[in-house]
């Protein structure tokens, strides 16, 4: 979507290729950026068995990775209202995490409590929410002996209990849902309201949205979560819960529940009857959101830029005047263009996950955002403008879909520059169309998860074998040709034949590379072909010929020649005879 907002016109210096409107005495101008998934103003979450801590767009599920937390067992998070403040509950210790960076930072151990119970150790806190009403930061706290869990207060200077907050206890009991539901695995103080919300479940399953009077631990159950689109079915194993500063609720699943179509989703709930409704499935990737944590006010991003002013602090000392990567007159808080390379900072995002840290095109280190030659082909970003309108991001020499300051080098070697090359990898595939899966963004697409994009790739789907011969028909294209038949390309496929081989098993890159288990000094072991039929071992499913398929070859070298049975036209076949494995010459 497009992003509107209005600005002096001493703002518009530099920065003439934006789409100008005249409004009243004002200037309007038109971004015409994909919108990210903004630091501010957004949730949060953490992804318990990954460590990993991403912002999401509370409307679509759509997450944005921002780093690794460094710790395995952050259960909860929550915001100090009005604040950029993020607090985490790792087990039995509170902790920070930095928004920008996604790197917890110890406070304290919540250390034990004394109350109605007994002295009970809070070493397993699962749930986290800020009383803005009171200045308060409350932890909910899982009882090793299935007893009700405890609500208690914490300080958030040194994370230890507050002692005596409950008329000289330091926890109250929370109550149990008719159900038998004494789980709580996540608080939300509603920032209008100050009413207590939770989510009560028995050990992952089943589910039912409560509130909990704070000074007492009675709870009133508003109802169970019915999946909105099947009310048949039961959400379980909820574990994060959240407010928006707008008084929406949204929970997030960890992957524990019994449904397996539940796992790992955002929700969006309804006050008043419980009912979750899907908002999306987050990534593969990770998993076990068990810490959802939304914003309650908007925090400072003065330049507009999807960068909040905390993360522009390049230098890390805490003075925001310093940091200028341009060294023009705006320190880069206040810049909308942190590089002067005449992309706006907020557009610098290839790859569109909305994330402007993981964007750095000629992997140099430095971002795009702060970097004036994206590409590090000797020209600047700002030069590469062919058309001369001041925006380089619609200068695309080949039409291939790639501009041309985001398209430097050779990658192929085959003389032509990326810019004026329609394939760039050299791979017969052209740079336009390597977009698989419905994706529309080439940077997206990176089958083999090497970190190269598919259409720098020469190898998509990283089996060693170049995507250039895996063109069964020799065509030219390898995008037609699919050996098992499995609907996966053999470019995209990493066993083409589909003898549970895999195809790196059955090619050699050089002589120094030999095949899956052939150990001889001898030329079959590095032979693409082995029987010598004018199908590549990859593409064969018989490779040495011997009437036996690959696939009911067993491993081992029975005749002891160094070279397996699946590449041995002489080797020893199994036999069963009666009952017993026998060698048949």
């Amino acid at each position: 979507m497009s992003r509107h907002f209005c600005l002096g016109a001493s703002a518009l210096a530099g920065h003439w290729w934006w789409r100008l409107v005249i409004l009243s005495a004002s200037i309007m101008l038109t971004l015409w950026w994909t919108q990210p998934v903004l630091a501010l103003d957004t949730c949060y979450a953490v992804a318990d068995n990954h460590d990993t801590f991403v912002s999401l767009e509370k409307g679509t599920g759509k997450t944005a990775f921002i780093g690794k937390t460094g710790r395995k067992d952050i259960e909860a998070i929550a915001f100090q209202s009005g604040t950029d403040t993020l607090f985490a509950a790792d087990a039995s210790e509170l902790g920070t995490i930095n928004i920008v960076t996604g790197l917890y930072t110890p406070i304290g151990a919540f250390g034990s409590g004394n109350g109605s119970a007994g002295l009970i150790s809070l070493d397993d806190v699962d749930g986290l929410s800020w009383d803005k009403a009171t200045n308060t930061l409350y932890g909910v706290a899982r009882r090793i002996d299935g007893a009700p869990d405890l609500l208690f207060q914490i300080d958030p200077a040194t994370g230890a209990v507050k002692p005596g907050a409950f008329n000289g206890a330091d926890y109250i009991t929370v109550g149990i849902t008719q159900k038998g539901e004494d789980n709580i695995d996540d608080l939300a103080f509603h920032p209008l309201t100050g009413v207590l919300y939770a989510i009560a479940n028995i050990g992952g399953t089943g589910g039912t949205l409560v509130t909990i009077d704070k000074n007492s631990g009675a709870i009133q159950e508003i109802g169970t979560l019915l999946d909105a689109n099947n009310p048949s079915n039961v959400i379980d194993d909820m574990e994060g819960l959240s407010f928006f500063n707008d008084g929406n609720l949204y929970g997030s699943t960890g992957d524990s529940g019994p449904d397996i179509a539940d796992i790992n989703r955002l929700f969006s709930l309804d006050l008043a009857s419980g009912q979750a409704r899907l908002v999306g499935a987050f990534p593969p990737q990770y998993g076990d959101y068990e810490a959802l944590a939304c914003l309650t006010a908007d925090i400072a991003d003065d330049d507009q830029d999807s960068i909040v002013n905390a993360g522009e602090d390049v230098n890390h000392n805490g003075n925001l005047q310093d940091d200028n990567d341009d060294g023009d007159q705006a320190p880069d808080y206040l810049d909308s263009d942190d590089d002067n390379d005449t992309v706006p900072t907020i557009g610098e995002d290839p790859n569109g996950d909305g994330n402007l840290f993981n964007d750095d095109t000629d992997a140099d280190g430095i971002a795009n955002y702060r970097d004036a030659d994206d590409d590090n082909d000797g020209s600047l970003t700002a030069a590469e403008d062919a058309n001369q309108d001041g925006n380089p991001a619609n200068d695309d020499s080949d039409g291939d879909g790639v501009a041309d300051y985001l398209e430097g080098g050779d990658s192929d070697g085959d003389g032509a520059l990326n810019q004026v090359d329609t394939d760039d990898d050299g791979d017969g595939i052209p740079t336009a169309e390597e977009k698989v899966n419905g994706a529309t963004n080439l940077f997206t697409v990176d089958s083999d998860n090497d970190g190269k994009p598919n259409f720098l790739d020469a190898d998509d789907d990283g089996d060693s074998i170049p995507t250039l011969s895996e063109d069964g028909d020799h065509n030219g294209d390898a995008r037609n040709d699919d050996a098992d038949r499995d609907n996966v390309p053999n470019y995209l496929d990493t066993d083409s034949d589909g003898d549970s081989l895999g195809d790196s098993a059955e090619w050699s890159a050089n002589k120094q590379d030999h095949l899956r288990d052939c150990t001889a000094a001898v030329a079959l072991c590095t032979s693409n072909d082995a029987d010598a039929d004018g199908a590549p071992n990859f593409l064969d499913l018989d490779s040495d010929n011997d009437g036996v398929p690959d696939q009911g070859e067993p491993d081992g070298d029975p005749n002891g020649n160094g070279i397996p049975n699946w590449l041995d036209a002489q080797s020893a076949q199994w036999v069963v005879f009666m009952g017993a494995v026998v060698f048949q010459k």
